[in-house]
């Protein structure tokens, strides 16, 4: 028996293997954080007892309360998800309010059962190396590894208030540049010398431009920037030397914008706008003063359909990784040969992706991916087709040095459903409804029941729940175990329609409120943007991301529906009357006033470049509120249908609330209801010899 055996212990059937960070079944294998691993063995130390919140933060963190605090409830939520992952659908630790936490099943340590089964030794004597192996096991486990995270400890390379995001690293590990969005909305491009001890972060631009992403030339002489204002996004270059600045293309000003250089210093790549202004490629721009060089644009069957989002070349510049959100909604992974250029998809199944990068050997690429909504990390082996969970938290636009030491903007922000009364005589700010160390999302409202139905990862996945209009009393309502949005509850209340993603698809379902049955509803589209009812409630709208379709919900259910009617272009509607729709046609485009069975023009109401997303807006009160974002400036407004006149509701402060998550009307109480995040504190961090 091996020296790691003493370490590891089991609960259920799962082993915890205290030395390699993971715990696992005879299938599979979870990675956890050391910390976690840590809370694990503490917990299983004082089993059958109760463990308070404190004495864990004290004994896993040192007593910083003010990490440990938010570190321990994320820790749990983890181990618990892990526990789930290995189809443990149980609660291996339970909660005991105003107390502290217990291991709900007896723990027992590998290194004792091996010998029991072997042996034959007095019950007290047993007792004894029982209580000595524990103490010895768990002495040395925390001392190792308190010792490892102290020789390869995160290090906070920003602390301002606000967001530092987008860390692009020159190769030698030396410079470090980023983008700052301060408190007070400014957008600039910082860099900071690694070597100088008095950690002085430089602005590179203090311009009126909003610069995000960055990438260093092969040579560390020039920064190359994208820069948005106004509608229009350049690609632009910045000599460190002499200052000078050059505009070298446009860029994507209302999509996603990234670029790459590549080692050799050949190429810069980035989404490029066509000739025809309305569609976009991967544009490699020749850097190289070799003759004859031309740029090249990256051509493949997919590449007009689905357009690009990050963008990043491998270690010896032979290969470009490009993800693209595909038909389902999927946003995956694919590697493009820059000799051949033929192309491979190397992700599936991923919602959303915040970024990636290759590793240092160009065998694996870093990802960061949007999960139940956290940032979740995996490692892809591009020769075995590998995925593993890498235990980093809030990994957002990884980057490497060739030393192998990690940076990355680390992203966790909780949300919250917020409430805005409208009817108070005192102007009122938004109050959290719903709010905890999970995340509360998608809130919609029934006038019927008087309850407000949400999506929350408390269970570890995405699920409904609803709740009393207080946020008391909370119920959960579905147990698919996917990444379920966007919730509309049908007037009658009877109905809750709802998507929901997997590994393989991007599917509408129905709940039923009285049932509780929750139903597949198979409408013939790849993917569904928010579907909203009409005011029967027999009928329900929904977009593919192109158009509009109007569906009966009991033929569906019943199976007689043979597809939807096509009733407008538009990606989100709500039934005005019987004879009229508001459609939402994109960011881009606005909202517009729709006839129903009629051929008269739609009617534009309110402009493109005032809503800030398709779906957050809600009709009532003979008009319609809405998220209205310029730059940082983030208010609710409101357009009175009647007399074609704005107004603004409120300002909050950037990032109050999200975009995309929807905004719901209560009418009984004159509330708003929304996605809010908390106030924003984003740092660029570094993992040391992470490879």
């Amino acid at each position: 028996m091996s020296k790691s055996d003493i370490f590891d212990f089991t609960i259920l059937d799962v082993r915890i293997n205290v030395n390699e960070c993971c715990i696992s079944s005879e299938q599979k294998s979870v990675a956890l954080q050391p910390k976690f691993i840590a809370v694990l063995c503490l917990l299983a130390r004082e089993y059958p007892n109760i463990v308070s919140r404190a004495q864990i933060i004290e004994q896993v963190w040192g007593g910083n309360y003010f990490v440990g605090d938010k570190a321990l409830t994320n820790a749990v939520w983890h181990i618990r998800k892990a526990f789930k992952e290995l189809g443990y659908g149980i609660d291996c630790i339970e909660t005991r309010r105003q107390s502290g936490y217990r291991l709900c099943y007896a723990p027992i340590i590998q290194a004792d059962l091996d010998c029991a089964q072997k042996t034959s030794v007095k019950p007290g004597y047993l007792l004894f190396m029982l209580a000595l192996v524990g103490f010895t096991y768990f002495y040395i486990f925390v001392y190792q590894h308190e010792l490892n995270l102290r020789l390869h400890a995160p290090e906070a390379l920003t602390d301002y208030p606000g967001r530092e995001l987008f860390p692009n690293i020159s190769q030698d590990g030396r410079y470090l540049t980023y983008s700052w969005r301060n408190m007070a909305g400014q957008t600039d491009l910082y860099i900071r010398d690694l070597h100088d001890p008095s950690g002085i972060h430089k602005n590179l631009t203090n311009s009126e431009f909003k610069e995000s992403h960055s990438a260093w030339s092969a040579d560390q002489k020039t920064l190359f920037y994208i820069r948005k204002n106004n509608g229009r996004c350049d690609v632009v270059s910045y000599n460190l030397l002499t200052s000078e600045r050059k505009q070298l293309g446009q860029c994507t000003a209302n999509k996603a914008s990234n670029l790459a250089v590549s080692s050799n210093g050949k190429w810069l790549a980035f989404q490029s706008i066509n000739s025809d202004k309305a569609s976009t490629s991967v544009t490699l721009l020749a850097l190289s003063n070799i003759p004859k060089t031309n740029n090249i644009v990256i051509a493949c069957d997919i590449c007009d359909e689905f357009p690009a989002e990050s963008i990043s070349f491998s270690p010896d510049s032979q290969w470009l990784a490009i993800s693209r959100n595909d038909e389902n909604g999927h946003e995956n992974v694919y590697i493009h040969d820059l000799n051949t250029m033929s192309y491979k998809r190397i992700t599936k199944g991923h919602n959303d992706l915040r970024g990636f990068a290759w590793y240092p050997d160009g065998k694996s690429i870093l990802i960061s991916s949007v999960e139940y909504g956290n940032r979740v990390a995996y490692q892809i082996g591009l020769l075995t087709g590998s995925k593993d969970p890498i235990a980093v938290e809030g990994l957002s636009y990884p980057t490497f040095d060739s030393q192998g030491n990690l940076y990355y903007h680390n992203w966790q922000i909780n949300t919250s459903i917020m409430k805005l009364e409208l009817a108070t005589e005192v102007a009122s700010s938004p109050f959290p409804l719903l709010q905890s160390a999970f995340n509360f999302r998608y809130a919609d409202h029934s006038d019927v029941h008087e309850k407000v139905v949400y999506v929350t990862n408390k269970s570890g996945y995405d699920e409904l729940w609803s709740s009393s209009i207080d946020g008391v009393y909370r119920e959960k309502l579905t147990n698919l175990k996917l990444q379920a949005s966007n919730p509309t509850w049908s007037p009658d209340g009877r109905h809750i329609i709802f998507s929901a993603s997997s590994e393989t698809e991007h599917t509408l379902y129905s709940y039923n409120v009285s049932t509780g049955f929750t139903r597949k509803l198979n409408t013939g589209l790849s993917y569904h943007y928010k579907a909203s009812w009409s005011l029967d409630s027999a009928h329900f709208y929904v977009s593919n991301g192109d158009s509009l379709y109007r569906y009966n919900l009991r033929s569906l259910i019943e199976g007689f529906d043979t597809g939807g009617t096509f009733v407008s272009k538009g990606l989100y509607a709500k039934q005005l009357d019987e004879r009229k729709l508001i459609v939402s046609k994109g960011k881009a485009l606005g909202l517009w006033e729709v006839q129903l069975n009629d051929d008269r023009a739609p009617k534009n109401l309110i402009a493109g470049e005032e809503i800030a997303s398709a779906t957050g807006w809600t009709v009532a009160n003979g008009g319609v509120y809405y998220f209205n974002v310029s730059n940082s400036d983030y208010r609710i407004s409101f357009y009175d249908m009647y007399t074609g006149t704005r107004k603004d509701v409120i300002r909050v402060r950037e990032r109050g609330y999200s975009r995309s998550q929807g905004l719901a009307y209560v009418k009984n109480k004159q509330w708003l209801l929304f996605t809010g995040y908390e106030m924003p504190e984003i740092d660029i961090i570094k993992l040391p010899s992470f490879t």
